[in-house]
């Protein structure tokens, strides 16, 4: 789906003039062929809606890279909810939603940040994750339920944990990193995806950091990537992307 929306038609109450009484469009750069870039879109108002909800979820930051001192993981994208009357909505809103960021390869490189926020017009938005650093983890992106921070890297040699996962409370537990005993050369996990397209979308978690060739990319949407000791040159997990739902009733 080349325009970054993900069509889904809700019917659970019949039809209203000849329309579905539900209507969900979902945003995202996953949905396109340009997944790791912004998306701007344009978000058309039914003529039948009398209310619109909107939940904008931030993209996740990536986790550090740093081969000889702790690794960070990277932050979850926060998490914003709106709720409108149709009639006080123009016709067409433009819609913005960042991508997660990039897993960095140096071995001893910060993480990147989301691409841009998350945001529906002037009326909701959501902020990116940050990258983590050296030894702390990545700021949550804002909200009114902000993402959860990244976790600080354990110790030299041992992998970042896991990134916090997107929108705060509402976001699941971050990926399992290497635990005491494994290998030193022990990959992580990547984060679980969230629930998407409903009426009540749920941010992704955050992936787990690693030592070996594989680090935790965060969840979709929003969750944090995982930090990476790795001495091989691997890349550290990279942040999940960010999503705009638009739900017209």
């Amino acid at each position: 789906m080349n325009n970054g929306l993900l069509s889904g038609l809700g019917n659970p109450l019949g039809f209203y003039d000849g329309h579905p009484r539900v209507d969900i469009q979902s945003f995202s750069p996953q949905f396109t062929n340009a997944p790791t870039s912004t998306l701007t879109a344009t978000w058309q108002k039914p003529p039948w809606a009398k209310n619109v909800r909107v939940i904008c979820i931030g993209p996740g930051g990536s986790g550090a890279n740093f081969s000889a001192t702790t690794a960070g993981a990277g932050g979850g994208g926060g998490q914003s909810i709106g709720e409108f009357a149709a009639s006080d909505l123009p016709s067409t809103v433009a819609i913005t939603v960042g991508a997660g960021g990039a897993g960095v390869f140096s071995g001893s490189t910060n993480g990147v940040a989301g691409t841009a926020a998350s945001s529906f017009g002037t009326y909701v938005k959501a902020g990116a994750g940050g990258g983590g650093g050296s030894s702390a983890g990545g700021t949550g992106g804002t909200g009114t339920l902000p993402g959860g921070a990244g976790a600080a890297g354990t110790g030299a040699g041992a992998a970042g944990t896991g990134g916090a996962a997107g929108g705060g409370s509402y976001g699941g537990s971050g990926g399992v990193p290497p635990q005491s005993g494994q290998s030193a050369s022990a990959n992580g996990v990547n984060g679980s995806n969230g629930f998407v397209n409903g009426l009540s979308p749920m941010p992704g978690t955050g992936g787990g950091g690693g030592t070996g060739s594989v680090t935790g990319n965060g969840g979709f949407p929003g969750g944090g990537g995982g930090g990476s000791n790795s001495t091989g040159g691997y890349q550290s997990g990279a942040g999940g992307n960010g999503l705009v739902v638009v739900i017209s009733y």
